[in-house]
């Protein structure tokens, strides 16, 4: 099996959040440096940390697990996070899985993925004509 775009992760610290801007794949290969990192940044402490994901390309069931992972890691440290810049098969992915539900999302464009708790639904196909 070859190997998939590297996953390459650059820490911004401005006005305390941290923000981590991840480019490449995040899958079963590259998950582990996405979960080291987050832990090392919550135990300097950090108590606010967005993950930027409008670099990846892909994210399989491993990359979405290492999302979840960074979710509890943050709440049971007692900090926030916030995952941006999710695109829009990546925001259909999390509403079919129900982490839409769990994570605090934003799409590409800046809009709400959806608010922990709720549920987005898109239409599927053309609207029926009226009678």
């Amino acid at each position: 099996m070859s190997a998939g775009t590297p996953l390459e992760i650059q820490v911004v610290r401005a006005a305390g959040n941290v923000r981590l801007w991840c480019v490449g794949d995040l899958d079963h290969e590259t998950v582990d440096e996405l979960r080291e990192c987050v832990g090392d940044l919550l135990a300097a402490g950090v108590r606010s940390l967005s993950i930027d994901l409008s670099g990846v390309d892909l994210c399989d069931s491993s990359g979405l697990s290492g999302l979840l992972h960074a979710h509890n890691s943050t709440r049971a440290a007692g900090a926030e996070l916030h995952i941006t810049g999710v695109s829009d098969r990546l925001g259909r992915i999390m509403s079919i899985t129900g982490l839409n539900r769990i994570l605090s999302c934003s799409l590409a464009g800046g809009a709400p993925a959806a608010s922990p708790g709720s549920d987005v639904s898109t239409a599927a196909g053309p609207s029926s004509p009226s009678p």
